[in-house]
């Protein structure tokens, strides 16, 4: 693909993830109490008779998947360091990490609501999944989900912050965007559904937006890509 194409689907696709994450943000915290909480019963239940929340979440994500791909390789070639093998590894696992949060989130737009319909037909004996959030794909935990893409999001930005053709505080905003993604994973591992709040509320609303969105008006200027020593 021409680098120059690269770069102009790579502008327009940051700045709707940048979107995206918004719409993602303010839906978790508009999400009824029971679609957040640890019981499988009203989660269900409640998904059944309020579904609309989640499925624009699940829709938003799985879009910001399929067009974070290529944002993390237009961005990956803007950002060309001298010292490329941290970035490329952290770019490869952020693709992964982006492919997955597609799948998983498309996984779940098929089987959710049939899974509703089965836990409450079956009246809760054999709860079809026993965590809520509906989350049962490839990436339970949000390990390449948020974990790489949150590294990735971390090495760019120091990166950018070195760099004297970068505004430091879009590398500022980067690094406490990183932050934001490691609060979600931490959330998914230990089950703290407070950090999600934060993470969802911070990150999602505030920090992304603002990264993606000013990341993708730099891609769109062709002067951007610079060697960063």
């Amino acid at each position: 693909m021409n680098k120059n194409v690269v770069n102009r689907l790579g502008a327009i696709f940051s700045v709707l993830v940048g979107v995206s994450y918004l719409i993602i943000g303010v839906i978790q915290l508009l999400l009824p109490a029971d679609q957040t909480c640890d019981c499988a019963d009203l989660f269900w239940l409640s998904y059944l008779n309020e579904p609309f929340g989640l499925t624009v979440q699940y829709a938003a994500f799985a879009l910001t998947g399929i067009l974070g791909i290529q944002v993390v390789m237009a961005v990956s070639d803007a950002i060309r360091a001298d010292d490329v093998g941290w970035l490329r590894w952290t770019r490869n696992l952020a693709m992964i990490g982006f492919a997955l949060t597609a799948i998983d989130n498309f996984h779940a737009l098929d089987i959710n609501r049939a899974k509703a319909f089965a836990f409450v037909n079956t009246l809760g004996a054999k709860a079809p999944l026993s965590i809520p959030g509906a989350m049962s794909g490839l990436d339970v935990n949000g390990w390449f989900r948020f974990g790489a893409i949150g590294l990735w999001v971390l090495v760019v930005s120091l990166l950018v912050l070195r760099s004297s053709a970068w505004p430091k505080a879009l590398a500022y905003v980067g690094i406490a965007l990183a932050v934001a993604y490691f609060l979600i994973l931490a959330s998914g591992i230990f089950e703290l559904s407070g950090l999600t709040l934060i993470g969802a509320g911070i990150g999602g609303i505030i920090l992304a937006p603002i990264w993606y969105i000013w990341m993708g008006l730099r891609l769109s200027d062709s002067s951007a890509a610079t060697i960063i020593h």
